[in-house]
């Protein structure tokens, strides 16, 4: 039983404020596994389990608890994972750049 949700669109503001397009539970390790660059910021919290995540070449582990904050425009994919369930959401905006900016 697939137990992933989805939601989106979230409501859109002007570009001038934070924009929210989607947020989605993950669980499904293939889905997880294939590589794709990101069309949004992302902000992903892991909710169960372990993995490494490859972003742009390097490798970035988690475990249930951990926040990882992605940036627009990289290449992300999971690279090992062991019952792994996470949330994220993709939200974008000029306060989203000058948030991901105070996260360098």
């Amino acid at each position: 039983m697939n137990k992933n949700i989805c939601k989106f669109p979230i409501q859109m503001l002007n570009d001038s404020e934070l924009n929210v397009s989607c947020f989605v539970r993950e669980s499904d390790i293939a889905v997880m596994s294939s590589s794709y660059v990101l069309k949004h910021h992302r902000l992903l919290i892991c909710l169960e389990g372990s993995g490494v995540f490859d972003v742009g070449g390097t490798a970035y582990p988690i475990v249930s608890g951990a926040v990882i904050f992605f940036f627009c425009g990289e290449t992300v994919a999971l690279k090992s994972g062991k019952d792994l369930t996470y949330e994220y959401i993709d939200f974008d905006g000029a306060r989203a750049d000058e948030l991901m900016r105070r996260f360098d």
